[in-house]
């Protein structure tokens, strides 16, 4: 179907021509309300001669069942915490040593969220691919990544909270939630190796998401 634009403008053309055509036969200008008549009925001669065609392709040939395809193959993932990474000071430390730029308040950083992982993810092939194309639009090989990932968010001041009434229902009734409109953040500090050349390969720098 990728000529249907050439064809179709074929058609615009011939349909020019024939209203052209037309006027020089009757030595005047063809009424407008039938010009649009004319260019009217080659619209809905469009839709008609594309789905006929379009029928007529996939007669012999299966229609295609997804527009993108996502392969993945041995991943495994782990994530751990000991007591270097749990818990509120130890979280702090492991924040600072990820990102060292940032400065951090003298009156102490209060969160409601925070935890840190030790992350070890590996896998033999990501590939992902457009419709039937050979190539893969990505595709990564033999990939290894390792490093920390730390996720924080920040106690919220007055006009950063709010309630909520949450109506359960019998037997609980309803019942009060307190919302933080800080947002949650991730910091991490990978380490990333592949068997597929990457423009955009991370070195183990700070990164702040």
């Amino acid at each position: 179907m990728k000529d249907e634009s050439k064809e179709s403008s074929k058609r615009l053309q011939l349909l020019d021509k024939k209203v052209a055509d037309q006027q020089k036969q009757y030595r005047e200008l063809l009424p407008a309300r039938t010009i649009e008549e004319l260019y009217t009925s080659l619209e809905r001669k469009h839709i008609e001669i594309y789905i006929q065609r379009s029928r007529h392709l996939y007669s012999n040939t299966p229609m295609r069942k997804s527009l993108l395809t996502c392969t993945v193959s041995d991943l495994e993932l782990v994530a751990l915490a000991d007591q270097s990474l749990h818990g509120p000071q130890q979280v702090r430390e492991q924040l600072r040593d990820v990102d060292g730029v940032s400065p951090f308040p003298r009156e102490g950083l209060p969160q409601v969220v925070q935890w840190c992982r030790a992350i070890k993810f590996n896998l033999t092939a990501f590939l992902v691919k457009i419709w039937d194309y050979p190539r893969y639009l990505f595709e990564i090989r033999d990939w290894e990544l390792s490093g920390r990932l730390i996720g924080t968010e920040q106690d919220g001041q007055g006009r950063a909270r709010r309630r909520q009434m949450l109506p359960l229902g019998q037997p609980w009734g309803d019942e009060t939630v307190h919302r933080n409109m800080p947002p949650l953040k991730f910091y991490c500090d990978f380490k990333c190796e592949s068997g597929v050349s990457m423009k955009h390969e991370p070195q183990g720098d700070p990164h702040f998401l």
